[in-house]
């Protein structure tokens, strides 16, 4: 007597993750939670990006640390937006100019050697990635919840040879995935080995000669039912034993 509930967000990144275990999803009383992330969710190669920038309260950090004229009209703004039009408005634009603004400096990637680029993904994903991953494990682990961390295949992590006629058709080369994803790997083996939490990467399951020119992909990483079906021969088994183990406790 199983049930499943999908819950996955297109778009989510792990930090958000936290707020929606809190918000929502504890409730349901889950007996265990399966994360399923591609590496393009884990990888970064810009030192100084920062997963918890470009939230509404951050708008108004600058005003209130170092005050200005145009500070203070915004405030004013926000004030005369509970009666004016115009006043939500301006706020609405103000508000994503100011996100929009932080893009340059909190994007995701910079074109960097090879190296360099290692290098500051490693720096950038010990304040980032990996702190949401584990805040997210400990969060489960107090509340009795079984946890299981899966690293979502991707095509262009597919052998070429193997590719379906289809897939060829929409194959990226993204070469930041290709070069961070042994990366990312070895960061979530080693931190899920140290909570003792199970770890899958499914990309190897797709890489298996018998799935050659079967189409196990609908785009850059989202699945066809073949695919789905690979993804849950190899979950069953290590769910399977995670509700084993449990029973014997």
């Amino acid at each position: 007597n199983f049930e499943v509930i999908n819950a996955a967000v297109t778009g989510y990144k792990t930090h958000q993750h936290t707020s929606y275990i809190l918000s929502e999803l504890l409730d349901y009383d889950p007996d265990i939670m399966i994360f399923f992330d591609g590496t393009n969710d884990h990888y970064v190669n810009n030192p100084v990006y920062n997963l918890y920038l470009d939230n509404e309260y951050q708008f108004w950090k600058d005003r209130l640390q170092d005050p200005s004229f145009g500070g203070h009209f915004d405030y004013f703004m926000l004030w005369m937006s509970e009666a004016s039009a115009f006043s939500r408005g301006y706020m609405s634009w103000k508000m994503n100019s100011d996100a929009t603004s932080h893009e340059g400096i909190n994007s995701l990637y910079r074109e960097q050697e090879n190296a360099i680029a290692v290098r500051n993904h490693k720096f950038a994903a010990k304040k980032t990635f990996l702190r949401s991953i584990e805040t997210n494990i400990s969060i489960l682990k107090n509340n009795g919840v079984n946890c299981l961390i899966t690293l979502q295949p991707m095509l262009v992590l597919r052998d070429e040879k193997l590719l379906s006629e289809e897939e060829k058709s929409w194959l990226h080369k993204d070469e930041n995935c290709k070069l961070l994803h042994p990366v990312v790997v070895n960061e979530l083996t080693e931190l899920t080995g140290k909570h003792k939490v199970p770890f899958i990467d499914m990309n190897p399951a797709f890489n298996e000669s018998k799935d050659k020119s079967k189409q196990l992909f609908l785009d850059y990483c989202h699945l066809s039912p073949a695919g789905g079906k690979t993804v849950a021969e190899r979950l069953f088994p290590v769910v399977d034993s995670i509700f084993v183990t449990s029973s014997l406790k």
